[in-house]
C-alpha cells in the first residue's frame, strides 16, 4: 500500500468520524445542588384565650400575703412566630382575706409586646412586657395603679387552633401602691393555666 493511499484511508476515516459525531447531542453535566429553603413563618393570626389565674397580693408592711382564684381574659395578635400583641384582664374571685385582715380583691387590666421562642412545631416559650392598671379594692377604699408589667410562660399547640398555656405575669413590685405610703411594699401577682384559640 502506498503513502498516498494511507493518507487516502486516513482522511476518509476522519472525515466519516466527524461527519457521524455531528448528529451527537452534547452532554449536559447533572450537578445535584441541594437547594437550602428558607425558614417559614405563619402568617399573622388573631388568637383568644381564658385561664384560671392563682392571684396573689402581698403587703411587707402588714406582714400579710392574700391570695385567691380568679380568671383571666386575653385578646392577641401574632404577627408571625416571633413576635405578638396581647390585651390582658385578670380578676380575683372574691374576697382575698386570710381571715386576720380586711378583705380585698385585685383586677388588672394590660396590654403587653409578646416575643417569642419556638423551640418546636409544638412548643413555644414566650416573655411579656409591657403597661398595665392594678386596682386593689377594699373595705376601706379602692386603690390603684398603673406601670410597668412582665412575665413570662410557655405554650403547647395541642392542634392546628387551639393551644394549652402556662405563665407567671408581676403586676406591681413597690412601695407607694396610689395613696398607701412608702413603707407598704405592695407586691401582686398571679400564676395562669389556660387554653387559647387562634382564628
Amino acid at each position: 500500500m502506498t503513502k498516498l493511499t494511507k493518507m487516502t484511508l486516513s482522511f476518509a476515516t476522519i472525515t466519516s468520524l466527524a461527519m457521524a459525531g455531528g448528529d451527537i447531542s452534547p452532554v449536559e453535566p447533572n450537578l445535584n445542588i441541594p437547594q437550602f429553603e428558607e425558614p417559614t413563618i405563619n402568617e399573622s393570626a388573631v388568637y383568644v384565650g381564658a385561664a384560671l389565674a392563682s392571684v396573689r397580693l402581698d403587703d411587707d408592711l402588714l406582714d400579710d400575703s392574700f391570695s385567691d382564684i380568679g380568671f383571666m381574659l386575653q385578646l392577641g395578635y401574632s404577627f408571625n412566630d416571633y413576635i405578638a400583641l396581647e390585651a390582658r384582664y385578670t380578676q380575683s374571685n372574691g374576697d382575698m382575706d386570710d381571715g386576720d385582715s380586711i378583705g380585698t380583691d385585685v383586677k388588672n387590666i394590660a396590654i403587653y409586646l409578646k416575643p417569642m421562642l419556638p423551640l418546636s412545631e409544638f412548643f413555644t416559650l414566650y416573655a411579656l412586657a409591657g403597661y398595665g392598671k392594678t386596682t386593689q379594692d377594699t373595705s376601706i377604699g379602692d386603690y390603684s395603679e398603673s406601670g410597668f408589667q412582665w412575665g413570662a410562660g410557655a405554650k403547647v399547640e395541642l392542634t392546628q387552633n387551639i393551644g394549652l398555656f402556662a405563665d407567671y405575669t408581676n403586676f406591681y413590685n413597690d412601695g407607694g401602691f396610689d395613696t398607701l405610703p412608702f413603707s407598704h411594699d405592695i407586691m401582686m401577682d398571679s400564676v395562669n393555666v389556660g387554653m387559647t384559640y387562634t382564628f
